[in-house]
């Protein structure tokens, strides 16, 4: 009995040993990368010696040079690892030190696996493995980036859709994503989009009705209220304010209505408005403008105080105030001790005068300041927003650009913040978009505050609603709204847009391109820099450079008015001025010389007329090239219906028809309007009525 007791303890031994020997061999094999002897070794062991054993596979597994790679097997070994070693003995552990598999070395692999599992995923195409790795790898520590490179991908694919649908779905699935409020910026932008694809009142009206809370509202406001009223006349106009009580445009159209009612002024024409519309909102506006409309109220000085006078001299309101501005929407800002405010043509304070400064009334808003800083009120005097901005524009389309600290930003006129103030440069918003910059790089922000276009080029400007020139590098390109190149960046200047034509020049050459970015007049003139702006099309001709002589062409590129003539001007009023033996005249684009060429200077006609020198004098031409004002005079200059004459160091007006207006005795005039002047003499301004020829007022 001793004798078969002691052989089965032999053959016991023997067993062991040679499981002790599969282990070690498996670690020995595994140092010198025989993967494939290792992973036998391994899994003989693996189920007398299981946390050895896994760990040894998991080892393998997750090699990724190994043949057996294998991210998720290197997960379940080394789950098996450390679960089994921690059900061993202190003892049992301790017979793992020499194979060094321990607590610590387990905790490295585990690592190891959640490195060779992330990085795999991502080799990965789509989020599928990524979620896996999510899903399974629970474990790992990297989980957070995981999680954040799955939605950073996810958001991508998202954007490449470019669908509400894909927007919606990415919110729903990844709520605490941090690219959470740029999808949800998106999908705003993409249902609005989609849902008014159709261009019609219909398509906004349903859009307004099913995303009442979209930041779009308003554009789709001013799109209903545009499309509304496509003549702009009375009957639109009220039709709209009847049909779209909740548009936020009502309050514009119904000022439009009382404007185009009330241009015209006849007796009665207020009392009469009232009847036809008492629902007008701003009846207060009508009953001081039925007795006041048809003055136009001037701030004048005496006695160190300002007051007001009607264009015939008759004064309106008396003068009591420190300061006072012209009227605008019906009220003007005046002064009192340094505090301002605004007051209606009947003199009543409509907003009390406690700011330190104001800005007119435009689209029944003002910019106004205290203590250094600038808020916005309405009409009634409320603050729309408060005053704590450094800087504040006027609203445009309900947007102010706002200024702290020398960093600007958008907010809406309700006081709502669309961006941070963030930038260097911020414009006003055109077709629903606006240029900013930080640190000279620009892009494309939408209404909504997100980036249309990222910051990325050196310039950007608008061409037209829907095109921009950028600069990147000192090189120029055309791109649209949505960062498309449509012309490419290899152009050394480009110029603006005008009858479908964009001046461009490379490589000291000029041409034109279309609004597509495709070359239409080929790069064979010279450039200046000058040409940028002077070599616009109008009226569908150009004046461009040719070997240092300018020459006209047409949208095609055709030259015109190539022979007979040293130079060319401008064309306009159906004449272009022309050089011939070295004096100037003007020709019909056929060629024909319709007035001598006999002047030193021959401006461009407007309206007719044209200014023209000869010697050191100047007088002004019609278009026959009759004299309408003699060439008696050191400078003339088109102002308005008129035209500043100066005849030694003094300036007067004569109208168009050749008729003086003004005797030619002043030091300098300020237009008022179209019919009032403010003219200073020997240091007494004088203010003339034009319409009678009266000074009616002298300060």
């Amino acid at each position: 009995m001793k004798r078969k007791i002691f052989i089965v303890s032999i053959l016991f031994s023997i067993c062991l040993n040679a499981f002790s020997g599969s282990l070690e061999k498996g670690f020995e094999r595994l140092k010198v990368y025989d993967y494939f002897k290792a992973k036998e070794y391994f899994e003989d062991a693996l189920k007398k010696r299981t946390p050895g054993a896994a760990y040894g596979l998991s080892i393998i597994y997750s090699a990724d040079k190994a043949p057996f790679f294998n991210t998720d097997s290197a997960r379940v070994y080394i789950v098996k690892a450390e679960e089994s070693f921690a059900a061993l003995t202190p003892k049992e552990k301790k017979s793992y030190e020499e194979l060094l598999v321990n607590d610590n070395s387990i905790q490295t692999q585990k690592d190891t696996v959640c490195n060779a599992g992330l990085r795999f995923a991502l080799q990965q195409s789509g989020i599928a493995a990524l979620n896996h790795f999510i899903t399974e790898f629970t474990f790992c520590t990297n989980m957070q980036q995981a999680i954040g490179l799955r939605n950073e991908r996810a958001f991508s694919m998202a954007k490449s859709e470019n669908t509400s649908t894909a927007y919606k779905k990415f919110t729903e699935t990844y709520p605490t994503a941090k690219e959470f409020q740029e999808a949800n910026g998106r999908y705003d932008e993409c249902i609005f989009a989609e849902t008014t694809h159709e261009g019609n009142i219909a398509s906004y009206l349903q859009f307004i009705n099913d995303y009442p809370n979209n930041p779009y509202i308003t554009q789709a406001d001013k799109v209903i209220y545009q499309l509304a009223v496509p003549n702009k006349t009375i009957g639109e106009y009220y039709d709209f304010v009847k049909k779209y009580k909740s548009n936020r445009n009502v309050s514009v159209a119904w000022q439009e209505i009382y404007k185009l009612y009330t241009a015209n002024y006849t007796e009665g024409v207020f009392e009469s408005f009232k009847k036809q519309y008492p629902d007008y909102p701003f009846a207060y506006e009508v009953e001081s403008d039925y007795n006041l409309q048809r003055a136009f109220f001037i701030p004048v000085k005496k006695n160190n105080l300002w007051g007001y006078i009607a264009d015939d001299g008759k004064e309106m309101l008396k003068p009591e105030y420190d300061e006072a501005a012209f009227f605008t929407e019906g009220l003007a800002a005046v002064a009192k001790k340094e505090k301002y405010g605004f007051i209606n043509k009947q003199g009543k304070v409509i907003i009390p005068l406690e700011y330190d400064d104001v800005e007119p009334f435009r689209n029944n808003t003002a910019v106004v300041t205290k203590n250094e800083k600038s808020g916005l009120i309405n009409r009634n005097g409320e603050l729309l927003i408060p005053c704590e901005y450094d800087d504040l524009t006027d609203p445009m389309d309900d947007i102010c650009i706002a200024v702290k600290k020398e960093k600007s930003g958008y907010i809406t006129k309700q006081g709502k913040k669309i961006t941070e103030l963030i930038y260097d440069v911020t414009t006003d918003f055109r077709n629903g978009y606006a240029v900013v910059a930080i640190n000279e790089k620009y892009g494309l922000l939408n209404r909504t505050g997100r980036y249309g276009i990222d910051l990325q080029y050196n310039e950007l400007m608008f061409l037209s609603d829907n095109l921009l020139k950028a600069s990147i590098n000192d090189t120029w390109g055309i791109i649209n709204l949505k960062g498309q190149t449509v012309a490419l960046f290899e152009y050394d200047a480009i110029g603006d847009l005008s009858d479908n034509r964009i001046f461009a020049a490379k490589n000291n050459k000029c041409g034109y391109l279309d609004a597509e970015g495709k070359i239409v007049i080929p790069f064979t003139y010279s450039y200046t820099e000058s040409l940028l702006t002077s070599a616009k099309f109008k009226y569908g001709i150009a004046r461009i450079m040719q070997t240092s002589k300018p020459v006209l062409i047409d949208t095609t590129g055709t030259k015109l008015l190539s022979q007979g003539f040293e130079s060319v001007g401008t064309f306009s009023d159906g004449l272009v001025s022309v050089k011939k033996n070295k004096k100037w005249g003007y020709a019909t684009m056929s060629g024909q010389l319709k007035i001598p060429a006999k002047y030193d200077v021959a401006q461009s006609f407007e309206s007719g007329l044209a200014v023209v020198t000869q010697g050191k004098y100047q007088g002004v031409i019609d278009t026959t090239g009759k004299s309408i004002i003699p060439i008696l005079f050191e400078k003339i200059e088109p102002k308005s219906n008129y035209f500043l004459t100066t005849a030694n160091g003094k300036i007067g007006l004569i109208n168009k028809a050749g008729e003086t207006v003004v005797a030619t005795m002043y030091d300098n005039f300020d237009f008022l309007n179209d019919y009032l002047v403010a003219a200073k003499k020997n240091e007494v301004k004088e203010y003339i009525n034009l319409k009678t020829g009266k000074i009616i007022w002298k300060e």
